[in-house]
């Protein structure tokens, strides 16, 4: 069978978060079969990731709840990412927002 194509295939995996076998089943394929399309149009099967996150206005959130005093560390294991990840975003967010880890290398003199 041919394959679905590379806009199916986003829409199916980003946009209705179908895994690979569920594709794979609408397609009557094996999910091995799916991953060599997707490997073909060069998409990324991570889903959740620092490329995701800063693309995502909904987690402004984070933004609020950093402001807030939360520590990024709290952040990132509620959120389930790395502390980068969080730093990143709240640079995106504000780009002259002070961080706690440049504002903890300044006091230590790094």
């Amino acid at each position: 069978m041919p394959n679905p194509g590379e806009k199916i295939l986003i829409d199916l995996y980003y946009a209705q978060d179908k895994s690979l076998q569920k594709i794979g089943n609408i397609y009557g394929v094996s999910r091995e079969r799916v991953r060599q399309w997707m490997e073909a149009f060069h998409l990324s099967r991570n889903r959740v990731g620092r490329k995701n996150l800063l693309e995502i206005k909904s987690n402004l959130n984070i933004y609020d709840e950093y402001i807030r005093g939360e520590p990024v560390a709290k952040l990132a294991e509620k959120n389930k990412m790395s502390a980068n990840t969080i730093y990143a975003f709240l640079l995106k967010c504000n780009p002259n927002i002070r961080l706690e880890k440049t504002f903890q290398r300044r006091k230590k003199g790094i």
